[in-house]
């Protein structure tokens, strides 16, 4: 009995501990700073919001809000200012360098199986939106990021 707890407490334990490590990766991420950078930035959101802002942990069971593939991510980070409190809602893609897999194909054997696996080179995060939904009007989002400024100055 005493076995099975202790094992029960250290599963959780190294649990916790992933989770916390993942958080730690994604706020040390350049998609979270520069998320973060347009709303700290946005003198309306920081008034609505308040400062300082706290950013809240990832729900990684909700893999409908919280996912990644290679080319393609999506996060609801919960933030709390001093005067209000929401999720911020972060859209992310990137694209593959290489279209041609014949030229820079980098194939390894995989020895468990013997199959042979491509390792796939991808580029950098680009943040493609950015919204933020705030408790005291859930439903309504705020677009943050492309803003009509960031779509004039993009179009010229």
């Amino acid at each position: 009995m005493q076995i099975s707890a202790l094992g029960g407490f250290s599963l959780v334990g190294v649990a916790k501990y992933m989770q916390w490590k993942t958080m730690d990766k994604f706020k040390k991420s350049d998609i979270f700073k520069l998320s973060v950078s347009y709303v700290e930035n946005s003198k309306p959101l920081m008034q609505i919001i308040g400062d300082p802002i706290a950013y809240g942990k990832l729900d990684m069971r909700d893999t409908t809000k919280n996912y990644t593939t290679d080319e393609d991510a999506k996060f609801a980070v919960p933030l709390k200012g001093s005067k209000a409190r929401g999720t911020l809602f972060i859209h992310a893609t990137r694209q593959k360098l290489d279209t041609d897999y014949t030229s820079n194909i980098n194939l390894r054997e995989d020895s468990a199986n013997n199959n042979i696996s491509e390792s796939k080179k991808m580029s950098s995060w680009n943040l493609q939106r950015l919204e933020i939904e705030l408790s005291i009007k859930p439903g309504f989002r705020v677009l943050v990021y492309p803003s009509k400024q960031h779509i004039k100055s993009s179009e010229s």
